[in-house]
């Protein structure tokens, strides 16, 4: 899941009333059909990529950085940033860089997470004491049980010692939401090994009942929440990655590959998997009304195998309101984004879309991009360039210049690993 935050809206996060109303879980995605470049419209037309409005901020180093988060963890009312690291051998931690409400951060020491490899976080009120908590996916690749380990915010900056609730094999991907409307936040995990999704249903206590397993099919890899059939009943979204170094350069879908949609009851309980084949070995996954049809549309990033000298580029599926999805022909970008986030940054009340692009190639252009909506299906497409692989990232205004502001974790395999900080013009 990737938290949203825009001006004026941190209360968001320390209410989990508010947090819930505000699509917790659920991101916006695009319209399909061009391959690269600048400018783009329905019909994938292209122009010269502009720059993007966004100044390079200061860089934080931090070992095997993986995924990012938004909270105000210490209650100062400035935003600051949780961090996890995917370290196995040596232990991974959960990190804060303490938001200075100017654009920086100062760095804690982290809470140990014991020797786990954590490739996601999420953050909610848990035991709904109105202080900010942290979720992160913790696998041990065979060496024992896989959990989602709850760290219990103090409102200092500080959790309390993490406690573990058993989920399926390698858990890659996690989300919160009130999934069965009791007013506390619920956790669900894509496993990638398990190759179902967890769920975790909060008893508002910080803790939570055994999970749920639901047969989802082969690799999950990312999670979005969104009402896609318009009963007021959260549904899950799961995008699969199917066999995926079976991954062609032409676009055709990997066997297995495509997203898994489960239609919530509104108890917790979930409606069979329906899949739609599209796309090939999606990684990201974001859902929103894309068009303005009052549909909640999804949008898959797909990251295909660099090294043989594949593209990937972003898939759209447009919502049909019954919780079914029809796939738009095409990319958005025939390069590979790694993440998607979204957020209004023109403040027209149009939802714009985010991803980092890291190149694998030699010499090549790691970028992070910003599509700009046209509110019809159109997008402007520009870009700023990034010293290091872009991966996870995150949106917020963290200077309170009422311009909004990205955060870039840098991919999990970049040899140096930090946090950087791009700030809105």
């Amino acid at each position: 899941m990737i938290h949203v935050l825009q001006p004026g809206l941190l209360a968001l996060l320390v209410s989990v009333a508010e947090l819930f109303a505000s699509g917790c879980g659920s991101v916006p995605p695009t319209d399909g059909g061009a391959r690269d470049g600048g400018a783009l419209d329905a019909g994938g037309d292209m122009a010269e990529e502009p720059v993007a409005p966004f100044a390079r901020g200061a860089v934080y180093p931090i070992s095997k950085a993986s995924r990012i988060a938004l909270g105000d963890f210490n209650g100062d009312g400035k935003i600051d940033l949780a961090v996890n690291t995917g370290a196995g051998i040596g232990g991974a931690r959960a990190v804060l860089l303490i938001g200075q409400g100017d654009g920086t951060f100062v760095q804690n020491i982290g809470t140990p997470l014991g020797e786990v490899f954590c490739e996601a976080i999420a953050v909610a009120d848990f035991d709904r004491d109105g202080k900010l908590d942290v979720a992160v996916a913790a696998a041990t690749r065979g060496t024992g049980p896989d959990h989602v380990l709850v760290l219990l915010g103090k409102g200092d900056g500080s959790f309390v010692k993490p406690a573990p609730s058993p989920v399926a094999l390698w858990p890659a991907a996690i989300a919160v939401a009130d999934l069965d409307r009791n007013g506390s936040p619920d956790l669900v995990a894509a496993t990638r090994e398990g190759g179902d999704l967890s769920v975790l249903l909060g008893d508002g206590k910080g803790s939570f009942a055994a999970a749920q397993h639901i047969a989802i099919g082969r690799t999950p890899s990312a999670l979005a929440i969104a009402d896609l059939d318009r009963d007021d009943k959260l549904d899950v979204i799961v995008a699969l990655e199917g066999s995926y170094a079976s991954a062609a350069r032409d676009g055709t879908p990997v066997p297995g590959s495509g997203v898994a949609v489960l239609l919530g009851r509104g108890d917790g309980t979930f409606s069979a998997p329906a899949l739609t084949t599209g796309g090939s070995a999606p990684n990201a996954v974001v859902a929103a009304d894309w068009n303005g049809d009052g549909v909640m549309d999804v949008a898959l990033s797909e990251l295909r195998p660099l090294e043989v000298g594949a593209v990937g580029g972003i898939f759209v599926l447009l919502g049909k309101g019954d919780g079914s999805l029809k796939p738009l022909p095409g990319f958005l970008t025939g390069e590979a984004p790694y993440a998607l986030a979204t957020a209004d940054f023109g403040g027209d009340s149009r939802i714009d879309l985010v991803a980092s692009v890291p190149d694998f190639t030699a010499g090549g252009r790691h970028r992070v991009k910003l599509l700009t909506s046209g509110g019809d299906g159109s997008f402007a497409l520009s870009s700023v360039a990034s010293e290091r692989l872009p991966g996870a990232l995150v949106i917020a205004d963290f200077n309170r210049d009422q311009r909004l502001d990205v955060a870039v974790a840098t991919l999990p395999s970049a040899p140096t690993s930090s946090v950087s900080i791009f700030l809105g013009k």
